[in-house]
């Protein structure tokens, strides 16, 4: 890819070029060449001829912008005559040698419609004594020359228009007017189908394996002087090293992108698998997300109950703290009411001090009462010599109560 923008490039700068009639001869080739409309608007220049005296075949690419009057495209002066040849868009006033003083009126056969481009040629040979004029490849006209006539020399080529003298004489009503393209003569009689060969394509570049034969070329004329309105355009055509470039590099793309819609519908399949993946992931993270929110929610509902069992249990350790100190309280009141209460202690001074002790303190004596104490202090009698102790008197309340 990278290749072919890089040959889009070449050719974009390669089209600048041309349309500002820039570059070398080689790209400037490419080029047509615009004609005004007035009678200044022209090429003149004095080649030497010589190579071209017993014979040669004149062409040119030809488009007709301009209709009446004799619009010359080509013009050879020479010593011996200044209409030694003239070739118009039109066929009207063709002269070969300057043969009839108003030149061969070949109109009938010119018919190119104004505005499309047609390859005209002319053909002569001394040795044969024929001249003829070719249009699109095919033979539209032949005439026979004089007998040893060769061309004249030290003339002077003009493309544009007509001469009137060697090299002067411009007419206002022979201007050409028209667009030019791939102006060659070669120096023998081609032959039929090597010109109609020529006339297959104007962007080919068949006239090029000519070789020497081709003595004047285009590449030539259009970096010649110019006179008046006489502008480069381009013609159209791209070099073949480029367009073969282009398509081969075309082709090269073609498979790369084929190439890549494959690997780009092998990944679209592998997406969507993944896509499918990653959705039921979602699906199995919503549900996940759901069940800790929930169980959130359960150890907030914990933690608050758990701090509600927190507080009853402050409140009831508090209360039993509370109703410990109350039991201790109470304890103190009763050992002290006790106390108060039972008078009889170890500093027994009188054997009545018992009635101090419950439950006859307070109390009425009754006989049963005074009759308990005498059957206890009978029983006493067995344990006379015992020491008294806390264990003795619970066995004596144990036996004789």
């Amino acid at each position: 890819m990278n290749q072919i923008l890089c040959e889009l490039l070449s050719l974009f700068t390669l089209l600048s070029c041309l349309t500002r009639g820039e570059g070398s001869a080689e790209l400037r080739k490419l080029n047509i060449l615009k004609f005004g409309n007035t009678a200044s608007d022209y090429i003149l220049y004095k080649p030497d001829m010589s190579p071209l005296e017993s014979e040669f075949t004149a062409c040119a690419w030809i488009r007709r912008l301009k209709s009446g009057d004799k619009p010359v495209w080509f013009s050879y002066s020479s010593s011996i005559t200044s209409k030694e040849i003239q070739i118009t868009d039109d066929g009207y006033e063709f002269y070969m040698f300057g043969i009839d003083g108003s030149g061969t009126d070949l109109r009938s056969v010119y018919t190119v419609s104004p505005g499309t481009w047609f390859f005209n040629c002319l053909s002569w040979s001394s040795a044969s004594q024929t001249r003829n004029v070719y249009i699109n490849g095919r033979v539209v006209d032949a005439a026979s020359t004089p007998a040893g006539r060769t061309l004249g020399q030290g003339g002077y080529l003009l493309f544009g228009n007509e001469q009137d003298g060697l090299g002067s004489g411009m007419d206002g009503g022979e201007i050409f007017g028209g667009e030019m393209y791939k102006l060659n003569v070669f120096s023998r009689m081609l032959t039929t189908s090597e010109i109609e060969e020529m006339s297959r394509n104007m962007c080919d570049k068949v006239e090029e394996k000519y070789g020497s034969t081709r003595y004047i070329k285009w590449e030539d004329v259009i970096q010649l002087s110019r006179n008046g309105n006489v502008n480069e355009k381009y013609s159209g055509c791209l070099p073949q090293e480029y367009l073969t470039a282009l398509k081969s590099e075309l082709n090269r793309t073609q498979v790369e992108l084929n190439t890549t819609r494959e690997e780009l519908a092998s990944t679209r399949d592998s997406l969507e698998g993944t896509e499918e993946r990653l959705n039921e992931t979602l699906i199995a993270l919503d549900r996940s997300e759901t069940r800790l929110n929930e169980t959130e929610e359960e150890l907030e509902t914990s933690k608050v109950a758990r701090r509600e069992t927190e507080t009853k249990l402050n409140e009831t350790l508090e209360k039993v703290v509370n109703l410990e100190e109350t039991v201790d309280s109470l304890e103190e009141k009763l050992n002290s009411t006790l106390e108060s209460k039972c008078l009889l202690n170890t500093s027994v001074t009188s054997h009545y001090d018992f009635l101090y002790a419950p439950p006859f303190y307070g109390e009425v004596l009754t006989q049963q009462k005074l009759q308990a104490v005498r059957n206890s202090l009978e029983k006493l009698d067995l344990f006379v010599g015992v020491y008294i102790g806390e264990k003795i008197i619970e066995l004596f309340k144990f036996y004789f109560n």
